[in-house]
């Protein structure tokens, strides 16, 4: 459900800002961006064409972070996600648009 996976995001990006202190964010990121993958694969599963890859490119990039490691040390496997994910909603976009 694409709402609820909305919620769920929401509710750990609120956690993260609320928490700047925490020696946890890699671990809220880390599933703060499955979360988002999987609301991508959701999103994806309703439109043509399937974009399959990419959203698990984007999936492996969120898996990639490690929740024991500090965030700050990990800024290229941040950076990848953001990279995957935009090109998913890029690729979505113009599939909504075309």
């Amino acid at each position: 459900d694409i709402a609820a996976e909305a919620n769920i995001i929401r509710g750990q990006a609120d956690t993260l800002w609320a928490n700047a202190a925490s020696t946890r964010h890699a671990d809220i990121t880390r599933k703060a961006f499955l979360s988002l993958s999987g609301l991508m694969g959701a999103v994806e599963q309703r439109l043509p064409p399937a974009l399959e890859a990419e959203v698990a490119d984007v999936k492996r990039a969120a898996e990639s972070i490690r929740p024991d490691e500090a965030l700050l040390s990990q800024r290229d496997r941040v950076q990848e996600f953001f990279e995957r994910s935009a090109t998913v909603v890029r690729q979505l976009s113009e599939t909504r648009s075309g």
